[in-house]
C-alpha cells in the first residue's frame, strides 16, 4: 500500500503543479489580452485626437465661410492630406478676401464717380436753365426791337 500511496501522492502532485502552470498560463494570456487592449485603446485615442481635431478645425473654418465670415484664421499644423486640405482653405479665404477688398474699392470709387457726375449733372442742368432765360430775354428783346423798328 505504502507504493500505492507514493504514487497517488505524485499524482496529486503532478496535478496541482499542472493546475499552477495552467493558472499561470491563464494569468499571461489574460495580462497579455489585457495590456493589447489598453495600447490599442491608446493608440485609437491618439489617432483621433491627431486626426480629429484637425477635421473639426476644418469644418469649423468651411462653416465660417459658408456663411460669409472671411476673417477665420487658419493654421496649417501638418503636412498630411489634412495640412493640405487646411492650406488649401487657407488660400482660398485669402483669395475671396481678396476679391471682395476690389470689389469693396471698385464700388467706392464708383460711389464717388457717380456723385461727381450727378453734381456736374445738377451744374449743367442750373447752367442750361440760366442760358434758357437768357435766350428768352434776348428773344424779348429782339422782339420790342423789331416792333420799334417796324414803327
Amino acid at each position: 500500500m505504502p507504493r500505492f500511496r507514493s504514487a497517488i501522492t505524485a499524482i496529486w502532485v503532478t496535478k496541482g503543479r499542472q493546475s499552477r502552470e495552467k493558472s499561470a498560463i491563464v494569468s499571461s494570456v489574460v495580462l497579455f489580452g489585457v495590456v493589447v487592449i489598453l495600447i490599442l485603446l491608446s493608440l485609437f485615442l491618439f489617432i483621433a485626437r491627431n486626426l480629429g481635431r484637425p477635421l473639426r478645425d476644418a469644418v469649423l473654418v468651411a462653416e465660417a465661410l459658408s456663411k460669409g465670415d472671411l476673417t477665420q484664421k487658419v493654421e496649417v499644423r501638418s503636412r498630411d492630406e489634412v495640412g493640405q486640405l487646411m492650406a488649401a482653405m487657407k488660400g482660398t479665404l485669402e483669395q475671396l478676401a481678396t476679391i471682395v477688398r476690389g470689389i469693396k474699392e471698385s464700388t467706392d470709387t464708383i460711389a464717388t464717380a457717380s456723385s461727381q457726375i450727378a453734381s456736374g449733372n445738377a451744374d449743367l442742368a442750373s447752367r442750361t436753365e440760366e442760358q434758357a432765360s437768357s435766350l428768352e430775354e434776348t428773344a424779348s428783346s429782339m422782339e420790342e426791337l423789331t416792333s420799334t423798328v417796324l414803327q
